[in-house]
């Protein structure tokens, strides 16, 4: 993970059906803090529970999964629907 990287975000619903969240990057990260800022304007599921911008604070449970490869997870809610990035 690294400022300016880009990504893909996914949302995938209860029943299992991917929807397409368009485009984010990294615009700062240190070491205690990720904000990712979506940069399409394009929302075709339009489910994205905190808009076209997540702050998160490492070590609260909002940013979950860094699996070292640029792939992560976030639950913007802490809880509730997962949203994947997967780098592009």
């Amino acid at each position: 993970m690294k400022k300016g990287n880009k990504y893909k975000c996914i949302y995938v619903s209860g029943g299992g059906t991917e929807y397409d969240e368009g485009e984010w990057q990294i615009k700062i990260l240190t070491e205690k803090t990720v904000v990712i800022e979506k940069i399409t304007e394009q929302r075709v599921y339009g489910n994205f529970e905190r808009g076209s911008k997540i702050v998160c604070r490492k070590g609260n449970r909002n940013l979950l999964n860094d699996l070292g490869d640029g792939t992560f997870t976030i639950y913007p809610q802490q809880s509730g629907t997962p949203y994947y990035f997967t780098p592009l």
